[in-house]
């Protein structure tokens, strides 16, 4: 089974990614910085939620100025690279952590 998936789908899940992973750098160095605790789940969330924002921003500029084809599949697109920007980095916590132990 060859699967392909269109560059346009591809270019989401690629700043899904990067901006997961900018958010949750953010987000965790604004809670080291305040001394307060790391928890792995807020830092997911965070990363979800900044990529669902950006996808659905980037929907609604298409939509309202007419300059691109608005898709819910990129959303979709935009927060799967998200999801897996998310999970990289707490794997690589976690593995991190493990190994510190």
């Amino acid at each position: 089974m060859n699967l392909q998936i269109p560059k346009d789908k591809l270019g989401h899940i690629e700043v899904g990614f990067v901006v997961s992973n900018f958010s949750i750098s953010f987000y965790a160095l604004y809670l080291l910085s305040a001394h307060q605790e790391l928890y792995l789940s807020s830092t997911m969330v965070a990363g979800f939620t900044a990529a669902l924002s950006i996808g659905i921003i980037k929907e609604l500029h298409d939509w309202l100025t007419g300059k691109g084809t608005p898709e819910m599949l990129d959303i979709v697109a935009t927060v799967i690279g998200g999801i897996m920007g998310s999970l990289i980095l707490v794997v690589l916590t976690l593995f991190i952590q493990w190994c510190l132990i």
